[in-house]
């Protein structure tokens, strides 16, 4: 996965906030909106013409963002800004779960266990609250101890990645370019600790632990990459049924392969579509769920439609399958229907589930329906 770029992405977006989003908003006196979701469920959030691609990936990445959504008639036209969105909210789903794990990991330290036996009255755990204000002091105070651990850990993973063979220099650049960025996403209480005690005994230890961390994070850049495609190839399939469906239902004697070949015919019709409302939705969902033995932490993208063809092949599907479940892997949904691209979109989800099954992401995709919305959906489902 390539750094992301600050930039604006040119798209109009529900961005939907997490409790801890609302709340922020709330202390912050900053309007919201309520929004009715595809899903029929019910959030609140903002509406935004565009947005800064930072800005974003930084809200998924502290927790405030649950969920974003778009709904147009056509997305092939803003592909560059559907890829981008897509690998910065993988990244920022895969950067928070980095940031809970090296916390995880700095909590439950021996240096820490060692520091709260001598201090009962000052212990560090997980319900240390220190101001926000006083804490950054501590930081800017201590910057160059920072600085090198930074650079500790930049150099301990630059280490692996040009040792590995298997590596090209493409991939070797586009790993080591995320160094900073999952560093630089760590709470500042964790930047606190490592400063802190950093001439302790078991100090390098701990060190050592957090940058193989980082390095099992780096190696998960392709996981972006192959996921935005393959919802490149969902968007772009959804969009040729809607089409077809339109001039079915609105110009039924025109040929719908003559208007794929006439690209202004096209576009005219889709502008139309986007002016009826005849429109789909595509959805990033951040979720979390907790036990009190672990923790797991779930991102889907899904395409939202109203799709005649998936509906009338599903029923189909699910009176050979012999289940009560009313859905299939997209896999299987791929096989039954052909078409529409079927063969690269096959291609790339058979790499998804590779290279998460390398780096122990449980990956799922499927074909689903939305009791009583007349709507289906297809999903891509990552679990960490």
């Amino acid at each position: 996965m390539e750094k992301v770029d600050t930039k604006l992405i040119e798209l109009p977006v529900k961005l939907l906030f997490t409790d801890l989003g609302v709340d922020f908003f709330i202390k912050n006196k900053k309007p919201m909106n309520k929004f009715k979701m595809p899903d029929n469920s019910t959030q609140y959030g903002i509406a935004l013409n565009q947005y800064n691609d930072k800005t974003v990936k930084h809200m998924i990445s502290i927790g405030y963002l649950s969920r974003i959504e778009i709904s147009r008639a056509e997305f092939s036209s803003k592909r560059k800004d559907i890829l981008s969105m897509a690998r910065s909210n993988v990244f920022g789903f895969l950067a928070q779960r980095f940031d809970e794990q090296i916390f995880d990991i700095v909590i439950d330290s021996d240096l820490i266990k060692t520091w709260n036996r001598a201090n009962h009255g000052s212990i560090l755990d997980r319900k240390t609250n220190i101001n926000e204000t006083v804490l950054r002091q501590i930081l800017e105070k201590n910057k160059d101890i920072v600085k090198n651990v930074k650079e500790t850990l930049t150099l301990a993973a630059h280490k692996y990645l040009y040792s590995n063979d298997s590596l090209t220099e493409e991939e070797i650049a586009k790993q080591a370019s995320l160094c900073d960025e999952y560093l630089n996403g760590l709470k500042p209480f964790t930047w606190f600790v490592l400063a802190k005690f950093k001439d302790a005994a078991t100090y390098d230890l701990l060190i050592m632990e957090i940058s193989k961390v980082l390095i099992d994070f780096m190696s998960r850049n392709k996981i972006a990459e192959y996921l935005s495609l393959m919802l490149m190839e969902l968007i772009n399939s959804a969009e040729n049924r809607n089409l077809k469906e339109y001039i079915k239902n609105m110009y039924p004697t025109l040929a719908y392969n003559d208007i794929l070949e006439d690209p202004e015919a096209r576009i005219g019709l889709l502008n139309e579509m986007q002016k009826r409302g005849e429109l789909f939705s595509i959805g990033f969902k951040f979720d979390k769920s907790e036990t009190k033995i672990s923790a797991k932490r779930k991102f889907e993208v899904a395409v939202f439609n109203k799709e005649t063809e998936i509906m009338m092949l599903k029923e189909k599907v699910d009176q050979q399958m012999a289940s009560t479940v009313r859905k299939q892997s997209l896999t299987d949904f791929y096989r039954r229907s052909g078409g529409d691209g079927s063969d690269l979109g096959m291609f790339y989800l058979s790499y998804l589930g590779e290279e998460c099954s390398k780096v122990g992401i449980k990956f799922e995709s499927q074909v689903k329906e939305i009791s009583g919305s007349g709507q289906s959906y297809t999903s891509l489902t990552l679990t960490l």
